[in-house]
């Protein structure tokens, strides 16, 4: 969710800078800040949590409801819930600056071309007795 949440801030900021050069400026409504805070918060709880009951706890589960709560409140908020829900449309935008396509289509290219980032075990042991 961090990652997420830089990665769609900085979406945000190439789309302002694309539209205006003069728009470099640090965004007021960031998710990344807010859910780093947030993530430190859960982390805080789950060590106290370990403390008052003297066992081993998940921190997952004291870590996602704080991150995701905090991101989805924002979002409802902003009034940007939904698109962070389905694929934002400005990461979308931000691919198609960067790369000259969406996204999907990159994916779609790539596996038409055979480049694909999973293998199996078979295609492995095939390479070696190649070599």
């Amino acid at each position: 969710l961090l990652s997420f949440a830089a990665r769609y801030d900085e979406a945000k900021k190439l789309i302002a800078v694309s539209h205006s050069p003069r728009a470099i400026r640090p965004s007021v409504n960031s998710y990344y800040v807010p859910a780093v805070i947030a993530y430190g918060v859960g982390l805080a709880m789950a060590n106290v949590a370990v403390y008052v009951m003297h066992m081993g706890q998940p921190a997952l589960l004291y870590l996602v409801p704080c991150c995701l709560g905090t991101i989805s409140f924002l979002g409802w908020q902003r009034g940007e819930l939904l698109e962070l829900w389905n694929t934002p449309k400005v990461l979308a935008s931000c691919d198609k600056i960067l790369y000259g396509v969406e996204e999907n289509e990159l994916i779609d290219s790539n596996e038409e071309s055979g480049d694909h980032a999973s293998f199996n075990a078979s295609s492995t042991s095939d390479r070696l007795q190649l070599s």
